[in-house]
């Protein structure tokens, strides 16, 4: 699993983050991402693709697979297994 951030104007390759998933894009040049944590837990960030800086703002007891995310500009919730969690945004 590869997120790679992209220049849109170019779609030059500007960073590619090995271990990270994308979970959804935010406005701006925030990109939520999700990284494997064991068996069936996950870890959550923000990427940011210019600088390849993530900032860890949670953890998934239970992820596997695609889940099913919304977002607005401060809050991330995501559907797993029927599981709602939600999650303050950095």
């Amino acid at each position: 699993m590869v997120f790679t951030g992209t220049v849109i104007s170019t779609g030059r390759v500007v960073r590619e983050l090995e271990g990270w998933g994308l979970v959804t894009a935010l406005p701006g040049d925030r990109t939520v991402v999700w990284k494997p944590a064991g068996d069936r837990a996950a870890v959550l960030g923000v990427a940011d693709p210019r600088s390849g800086r993530i900032a860890v703002f949670g953890r998934a007891a239970s992820w596997q697979g695609r889940p099913e995310c919304s977002q607005d500009r401060s809050m991330l919730a995501c559907v797993v297994d029927g599981a709602l969690s939600v999650w303050k945004l950095p």
